[in-house]
């Protein structure tokens, strides 16, 4: 009996000296979503694929966009006026925003606003209004010179908000080649 004993103790020590005691394993990192990118308002010499958008109706609002293809995600921070950000190719969906540290999600599972960039492009993305609960009527006069329009509606805790997202390219382009002094950029609808 003592020979089972000593031999199962044996079998312990030996199991327990193969543990790694003191080692721990290292933590696996999160996958990480594209950091919040700032403006690009004078820099032509970025590269690859660019979205270009223009924000009418506030000081500084955070875009949230999911790549439809991989599912991937971004953030861009548009200040008020043009604003140039480089971004992967593909097909990317409005998901939500930021706006006065409230978040807002899109309501619509059906109709959310999605843009294509294509390889080595610049992409015009889209003109921006936004109001809470709606866009106010004082707001009109910057949908009055866009082709056309769509509205999509966004919660959050705090409340409703409107965005509206208008092709107003004429114009953005005219003041793109403007900012940027280039012959080379050329802009292109995305949606």
């Amino acid at each position: 009996m003592t020979k089972i004993v000593a031999f199962g103790l044996l079998l312990t020590i030996a199991s327990c000296s193969n543990l790694p005691f003191g080692k721990r394993p290292a933590p696996t990192q999160p996958k990480v979503a594209v950091t919040p990118v700032e403006p690009a308002r004078t820099k032509p010499e970025v590269k690859g694929p660019t979205a270009v958008w223009y924000l009418h109706s506030h000081d500084r609002v955070t875009l949230y966009l999911r790549n439809v293809d991989d599912t991937s995600s971004a953030s861009m921070i548009l200040e008020k006026g043009l604003n140039r950000f480089p971004i992967p190719e593909g097909h990317w969906e409005l998901t939500g925003f930021e706006e006065a540290d409230r978040s807002f999600t899109s309501m619509n599972t059906s109709k959310k606003f999605v843009f294509r960039v294509r390889p080595r492009s610049t992409t015009y993305a889209g003109s921006i209004v936004i109001g809470c609960p709606k866009v106010q009527s004082d707001d009109f006069k910057f949908l009055k010179p866009m082709k056309f329009f769509d509205r999509y509606p966004f919660s959050s805790e705090v409340g409703l908000c409107e965005m509206i997202v208008g092709n107003d390219f004429a114009s953005v382009k005219t003041e793109f080649k403007k900012a940027h002094k280039t012959k080379g950029l050329n802009l292109t609808i995305g949606f």
